[in-house]
C-alpha cells in the first residue's frame, strides 16, 4: 500500500509546525509503502519521518500516532 493511499489526507499543516534543528531528519518518498516508513520508523526510533518529493523538498509529516491510527482504524 502507497504512503499517499493511507496518510495523504492526514495532518498536512504539521509541517508548518516542525521547528527548525540541525538534528537529522529521516525521510521516505510518497510512492514507498506504508511497510517502509513504518520499518524507518522502527530502525531510528524516530517519532515521525519526512515524506519528500523527487527534489527532496517536504511536502508532509508522518508521525507514529499518525500510523496507530491509520492501524486501528
Amino acid at each position: 500500500m502507497a504512503l499517499t493511499a493511507v496518510l495523504l489526507p492526514r495532518r498536512p499543516h504539521a509541517l508548518a509546525r516542525v521547528p527548525q534543528t540541525r538534528a537529522p531528519t529521516f525521510t521516505c518518498r510518497e510512492t514507498d509503502t506504508l511497510g517502509l516508513a513504518i520499518g524507518r520508523l522502527a530502525a531510528t526510533r524516530a517519532h515521525r519521518i519526512f515524506v519528500v518529493d523527487a527534489d527532496h523538498h517536504p511536502l508532509r509529516v508522518i508521525s507514529v500516532t499518525d500510523v496507530l491510527r491509520t492501524a486501528l482504524a
